[in-house]
């Protein structure tokens, strides 16, 4: 159970991004696959690099980690707002930002000694799962004008400083 909710925490800013990303832009049904399949590869590819790496990078990534994923979605929310999206590279960057959390609960994993298997097919299942439904979700608020997106834009931005703010805050 413990595994199942850590997944679906972990797989919430991707609901949340999709959700953005599908209500701003005029993305098809290979898109959301697409975002799926990168965020679900992401999220377990992340949690197994952070367990295998553990005590060697722990100090260093709980350092700055908050800060990577913060910088690249107000990069991605900048460049929403500004209507200077390029797909390949926002997916590349939201793939990443939504993901730098498995690093750091990887590591966590290590360290108490868990096996990491499970959890990293249950973190990309469930991210994958998210993203569709943040997609469908998303699809449905398309037409609220041209304004949708900047707000997705600022949805990043938002998603960015709870991140920084909950690691810099406790």
């Amino acid at each position: 159970m413990d595994t199942l909710l850590t997944s679906i925490s972990l797989a919430l800013d991707c609901f949340s991004v999709s959700i953005s990303n599908s209500a701003c832009s005029n993305y098809v049904r290979k898109d959301a696959l697409t975002y799926a399949t990168s965020f679900g590869f992401f999220q377990s590819f992340m949690l197994l690099s952070g367990y295998s790496f553990g005590l060697l990078l722990e100090s260093y990534i709980r350092a700055f980690d908050h800060w990577i994923a913060f910088l690249l979605l107000l990069f991605a929310g900048m460049n929403m707002i500004r209507g200077n999206e390029v797909k390949s590279a926002m997916l590349l960057i939201l793939s990443i930002a939504t993901s730098i959390d498995a690093l750091s609960v990887g590591i966590a994993l290590s360290l108490l000694g868990l096996e990491i298997i499970t959890p990293s097919l249950v973190a990309g299942g469930s991210s994958f799962l998210l993203t569709i439904a943040g997609y469908c979700l998303g699809s449905r608020l398309r037409g609220i004008g041209d304004k949708s997106e900047k707000v997705g834009g600022l949805i990043l931005i938002g998603i960015g400083v709870k991140i920084l703010m909950e690691h810099t805050l406790g």
